[in-house]
């Protein structure tokens, strides 16, 4: 590719079919840098760039075809030994023009035991050719240069750089003359001949040269420092791509991994920090828009992030915020399209480097939360592995493996020797039996021959008997990455819809906007500022914003709706629970909106009762109580009991929640069980004979309420339903004062609970449970409670005084209202209601006169076949009464309280034989001497 001097748009590409294009472009450096990496990283490493044009007339033979060795060989004897009439300058052109850019064909596979005179051959033209002098003629010091980097390409010239004395002092007055002429051709080919003799161009290279190579190039501070100060000089005047370019791989192959193995340790710390004084202007190639150049960068920073002191590295990281190649990488890992191996690569690169920026860097961290959900970020945290495998697409080579083999090198010449000594012994003994010592063939000639012949067959050649084996330098990891940024690209591009996470397409394109934009935004004002004025991006600042979750209700991390959708089974944990329950509770009571409090109070108790040991004891507890007395919407009643039902499961709470006055409150709230009259039939053979009421009498009701008019005075008595017709009259208001046989006093109308909760409220859709549900949780809420507080110990002493909850319990204003809930004969308020007396009445002193509440007789008229709470409850209750009956005929059967309703057997069979056996015996059919029961029974 011909760069044109005189016109700084213009190249032309020439190609080996003999086709010639030109082109124009104001970013020409920039499409060649880029050429340049695509091609090569397709295999094609005979690509170069070249300011002058390129003389097809030099050719020898075509150019798809290779010169043979003999051609090879005289080309650089030639140049060694100039004609009559010729220049070395036009040898030189002729010797760039048939020779690769990957240097000399025959020197890799010809080496052997007879190739010393060829590798002499290679020394001798390199010695020619360093030492001329062009002075400052840009061609034929372009040309100079790109003879040397084609003689270096080969094992013989890659060696002779620290093995022929002279060749070293000659190369380092020649590039430093080179630099000082200030020319972006002759930069590049001096940065490129000098790449050629960091990493072997040629094929079974020794890790032992590569390090002598680095050692003797790397030495010097001040020549390390002009060719730095080059990166520098073209990233402030914004020209030179090709000349950064190969600087960048230049230092890939001294600094990063695996190459920077074979640096020496000494000399890898001062060009790390020599780098990293110039960090900032490093950085600034990462708004580069040519790939290679941000690869390049990229590969250099992770090197000194990665093997540099602390400070260095911090300092680096801040770096990466301030000078905006967080962003330009964010956007690379993330955002980057396309299959090409040079995308895939970069992408990878990106990835490493955002996970060495965000290593213990809480300024890298709080901008990545603030462009990423929460529940996307945690998934670099996860041990998981994405479900495609990715291939490393960085380039690699096993250094290791690489010198264990040079070591088993070192090992064969041992036992060549040893070879060649046992061959000694032999023709010794061969030449005396033979008798020849005397003949014309000497025996010393003889051995030698032979032992060289050995050698030539196993095709080994070994330059240095005493070669020490090579040593790597052992790569440092002062600040490694622990995230699992593959995992977060993989599910980046996936669709989720969690509590913590709600990402789709939709969203990808607002996150994709918003930092292009803001991209954008950094470059137009870097164009507006002089350019010798740094900035620095206001990283602290931004953050992405996603219009099309705005409507989705979000406190902390986690979306309420899908939250509250969410089963035990599959739900998304909550990180901070306590503190995420506080932010709902704070949510909770800043709202006004009905429907943003149920809300927030579902997603308090079910956050609760997922975590309630984590979170620990709500303090607040009174104060939901006390919103309980005084709500009057069913829904926000619904989701206060659903939140108490979650909240006792911790003891603290049901202790608070019983200082404030909850029993009352609840028990006034489970009776209204009695007005759900929609609940679902069981109808089985059981129920043929359940004593009903008359259907008029259900409809009108007792008469038994009172209540003032208008004109203060007393009216009634009258029915439920007749107060319902008055309500909707608007002869009676929610403060009419109210009153009937049980209440102490009497109340305005809103306050008693069977009121408030019909007529005083609008039973529509939006409330979570009927009245048969809403007494079903509130009796869980009472045995969750007792269960806090057992009337035995672990010594199996009853507890004395009787447990908070169980006394208040066994008051019979409150007693008798629980007892009387075994009327509703729903399956689910009986089984928790004969759960709930065993509990309160276990060595309860009033267990003795519990028969007073008309128990018994109302759990026996109960005719569902779930009888095993009923039946231990009876087991436990029936011969403690005080109750002696007059007409049993045995002296034990009398103690039962069951006696006047069930068979002496019945009585006998539940006492022998406990309550799961008697459960059995009351829903089966049973003739025998034992016991007889039926369906009429």
């Amino acid at each position: 590719m011909v760069r044109d001097e005189e016109n700084p748009q213009s190249f032309t590409i020439q190609y080996d079919e003999g086709d010639t294009r030109s082109y124009t472009s104001p970013e020409r450096d920039l499409i060649l840098t880029s050429l340049i990496d695509g091609s090569r990283a397709s295999g094609n490493q005979c690509l170069f760039v070249t300011c002058s044009k390129y003389d097809r007339s030099l050719r020898i033979i075509p150019y798809k075809c290779l010169l043979d060795e003999d051609t090879e060989s005289q080309c650089m004897r030639h140049i060694i030994s100039v004609p009559p009439g010729l220049k070395r300058y036009d040898l030189i052109r002729r010797f760039n023009a048939n020779i690769p850019y990957d240097g000399l064909t025959y020197t890799v596979s010809q080496e052997g035991f007879f190739t010393e005179n060829k590798a002499k051959t290679i020394v001798s033209c390199l010695e020619s050719v360093l030492a001329e002098n062009f002075g400052n003629e840009i061609n034929k010091c372009e040309a100079q240069l790109q003879c040397l980097h084609r003689l270096f390409a080969s094992k013989s010239g890659f060696q002779a750089f620290t093995a022929v004395p002279g060749v070293r002092e000659k190369l380092g007055d020649l590039v430093v003359h080179m630099l000082n002429i200030s020319n972006e051709c002759i930069d590049y080919a001096t940065v490129e001949m000098l790449c050629s003799l960091m990493q072997p161009m040629h094929s079974n290279y020794e890790l032992k040269l590569e390090q002598l190579n680095k050692q003797s190039l790397l030495s010097n501070p001040q020549f390390v420092e002009h060719l730095l100060d080059l990166v520098v000089k073209h990233t402030e005047q914004k020209t030179g791509a090709l000349v950064i370019a190969s600087m960048l791989d230049f230092l890939t192959y001294a600094l990063c991994a695996p190459y920077s193995e074979t640096t020496l340790g000494t000399i890898f710390d001062l060009l790390l920090e020599m780098v990293a004084e110039r960090g900032s202007s490093f950085y600034r190639l990462f708004q580069y828009p040519s790939m290679t150049i941000v690869k390049g960068a990229g590969m250099v920073m992770r090197a000194i992030i990665e093997e540099s002191t602390i400070e260095i590295s911090k300092k680096m990281q801040m770096l990466s915020l301030t000078e905006g190649a967080f962003l330009v990488h964010l956007h690379m890992s993330l955002l980057s399209v396309g299959r090409d191996l040079r995308v895939l690569a970069n992408k990878q690169l990106s990835g490493h480097l955002l996970s060495l920026w965000i290593a213990d860097n809480d300024a890298a961290a709080d901008l990545l939360s603030r462009c990423l959900p929460r529940g996307l970020l945690d998934y670099m945290d996860s041990n998981d592995k994405p479900s495609i495998t990715e291939v490393d697409y960085l380039i690699t080579r096993n250094n290791l493996k690489m010198a264990t083999e040079e070591s088993k090198q070192n090992n064969l010449l041992e036992q060549v020797q040893q070879m060649q000594l046992q061959l000694e012994v032999k023709l010794d003994q061969l030449l005396q039996h033979w008798n020849l010592e005397h003949k014309f063939l000497q025996k010393k000639d003889v051995k030698i021959f032979c032992v060289k012949l050995a050698v030539e067959m196993l095709s080994i050649n070994f330059q240095d008997k005493m070669q020490k084996p090579v040593i790597l330098r052992k790569r440092r990891q002062r600040i490694k990455s622990e995230v699992n940024w593959k995992l977060l690209c993989f599910q980046f591009a996936k669709d989720h819809c969690k509590a913590d996470l709600i990402w789709n397409e939709t969203t990808r394109e607002e996150f994709r906007r918003s930092i292009e934009d803001e991209i954008r935004i950094l470059e137009q004002e870097k164009e507006l500022l002089p350019a010798n004025v740094p900035i620095s991006w206001n990283h602290t600042e931004f953050q992405v914003r996603y219009p099309s979750l705005a409507d989705e209700v979000k406190i902390g991390d986690y979306y309420l709706r899908i939250l509250l959708q969410e089963n035990d089974a599959s739900a998304t944990p909550i990180h901070n629970p306590g503190d995420f329950f506080n932010s709902v509770y704070h949510r909770f009571l800043l709202s006004a909106k009905s429907e943003m409090r149920c809300l927030c109070l579902k997603a308090m108790a079910i956050t609760y009762g997922r975590h309630h040991i984590t979170i620990g004891p709500f303090t607040d507890s009174k104060y939901i109580v006390s919103m309980l007395s005084k709500c009057s919407n069913p829904a926000e009643r619904d989701h206060l009991i659903f939140l108490i039902s979650k909240l006792v499961q911790n003891k603290d709470n049901v202790c608070e929640v019983l200082c404030a006055g909850v029993l009352p409150l609840l028990t006034d709230m489970a009776v209204l069980a009695h007005l759900h009259v929609n609940r679902a039939k069981i109808h089985n053979q059981v129920q043929t004979n359940v004593i009903e009421a008359d259907v008029s009498a259900k409809n009108d009701g007792t008469a038994e309420w009172y209540y003032t008019d208008k004109a203060g005075k007393r009216q009634g008595p009258v029915t439920f339903n007749e107060m319902k017709k008055l309500y909707e009259q608007k002869v009676i208001f929610e403060r009419t004062q109210i009153w009937a046989q049980g209440l102490d006093q009497w109340s305005a109308l809103s306050a008693v609970s069977q009121f408030r909760w019909t007529l005083c409220c609008s039973l529509g859709s939006n409330s979570l449970y009927n009245f048969t549900e809403l007494c079903t949780i509130i009796l869980d809420i009472f045995i969750q409670m007792c269960t806090f507080f057992p009337s035995r110990d672990e010594n199996d002493y009853i507890v004395r005084p009787l447990p908070h909850v169980k006394r208040n319990l066994s008051e019979p204003v409150l007693l008798y209202q629980i007892v009387q809930l075994l009327l509703t004969y729903d399956p689910a308020i009986v089984q928790r209601v004969a759960s709930l007396l065993l509990h309160i009445l276990e060595d309860n002193p009033f267990l003795s006169r519990l028969y007073l509440s008309g128990v018994f007789f109302f759990i026996l008229m109960y005719n569902g076949s779930n009888l095993l709470p009923i039946a231990r409850f009876l087991h436990y209750t029936h011969m403690k009464q005080a109750f002696r009956s007059a007409v049993a005929k045995s002296e034990f059967v009398s103690h039962s309280i069951l006696s006047p309703l069930l068979p002496e057997a019945a009585i006998l069979y539940l006492n022998e034989y406990g309550a799961e056996k008697f459960a059995q015996t009351f829903l089966g059919e049973f003739d025998n001497p034992e016991i007889i029961w039926n369906n009429e029974m």
